[in-house]
């Protein structure tokens, strides 16, 4: 999105962790971007030195775009908002939820903290109507409230990707490695299927450990990990793979979803997530080993013709989320708040 406002001559910069990246300032892909040393506590990134960074370089008409999907972010932004007196968007992605030791902490973290910096943003922005009654409901929040989605860049929309030379079916998996993405029965409903496949999971997560046990224990060697990848690495698997597959128990609107519907891979996903696809667009399964084993076996059986129906009608529903059409809307509501 940055990219985005950059292009169309927008002053705007990055701040984020140096995890997976070194510490410093940089230019990519013509924006600034600063990454504070971090450390990673029970797999979410902890920037440390963001509230005395916003404290030294945010001024009172700063306006501070909060993309949330974590804790220990939101209150470095508030506290820092309280002192310096900038305003913040507060850009919520998801509803947070337990995973990992410290998910226990969730309810007490969302009661005294959470709610109180929704309700101090100068305006929240959702991916769906869900997320926007939960914030509604659960929050007391009365404020400005947007829903929308997410974009997908221009680069995805020019992958060319390779035909199929192997009788072996490719399935991909990318994300974060989280209870919600289901890969305990992504994992089991390999070990049901008979026909010659393999899984390439790229992401890292609090359910790393636990993925590579059940591997292990299940001895699929047809399963590879390949941890958190490049922006150009992932495009080169939607590039040589067969398949997506996103079993999640739940999702707002998840951008890998997105990603390849643009790179005309065709889609095996959970009914009723993330941007509601449908079945003229992809797959659509249950969250169960034998749903998923079930949507792996009805796609890899489909004729290449039909699946190019379902690849032509998921990339037009793409078209939709281009960023160059959607970053108005963004540029718009910037003007507004200055």
């Amino acid at each position: 999105m940055v990219a985005q406002l950059t292009l169309a001559g927008e002053q705007a910069e990055v701040v984020t962790s140096d995890i997976g990246a070194r510490t410093g300032v940089s230019v990519e892909n013509d924006v600034l971007v600063t990454r504070l040393k971090s450390s990673e506590l029970a797999h979410t990134a902890i920037i440390w030195r963001l509230f005395f960074w916003l404290l030294r370089h945010a001024e009172r008409n700063t306006i501070v775009h909060l993309h949330v999907g974590q804790f220990f972010t939101p209150e470095a932004v508030w506290l820092a908002a309280k002192i310096k007196r900038f305003r913040y968007i507060f850009h919520l992605h998801s509803d947070l939820v337990q995973s990992g030791p410290m998910g226990k902490f969730l309810p007490l973290h969302k009661r005294l903290f959470l709610g109180r910096e929704i309700n101090d943003a100068e305006l929240v922005i959702v991916l769906n109507n869900e997320l926007r009654q939960a914030v509604r409901n659960d929050h007391g929040y009365d404020g400005k409230l947007l829903i929308m989605s997410n974009g997908i860049d221009e680069d995805f929309f020019k992958i060319t990707r390779e035909p199929a030379v192997s009788k072996t079916f490719k399935l991909l998996f990318v994300g974060r490695l989280s209870p919600h993405k289901n890969l305990t029965a992504l994992l089991e409903a390999l070990s049901m299927i008979k026909r010659e496949i393999t899984l390439d999971i790229v992401g890292d997560g609090e359910c790393s450990h636990e993925v590579r046990m059940l591997i292990a224990d299940k001895k699929l060697e047809n399963v590879r990990l390949h941890g958190r990848q490049s922006r150009d690495e992932v495009k080169r698997f939607y590039t040589t793979r067969d398949a997506l597959i996103l079993p999640s128990l739940y999702e707002a609107q998840p951008i890998a979803l997105l990603e390849a519907m643009a790179s005309r891979i065709p889609i095996i996903v959970t009914k009723g997530i993330g941007i509601e696809v449908t079945a003229q667009e992809a797959v659509l399964i249950e969250p169960t080993a034998r749903g998923i084993a079930d949507g792996i076996e009805s796609l890899a059986a489909m004729p290449p013709e039909a699946q190019g129906l379902l690849v032509d009608a998921a990339f037009k529903r793409a078209e939709k989320h281009r960023w160059r059409a959607l970053i108005g809307s963004y540029i718009d509501l910037y003007d507004e708040m200055a």
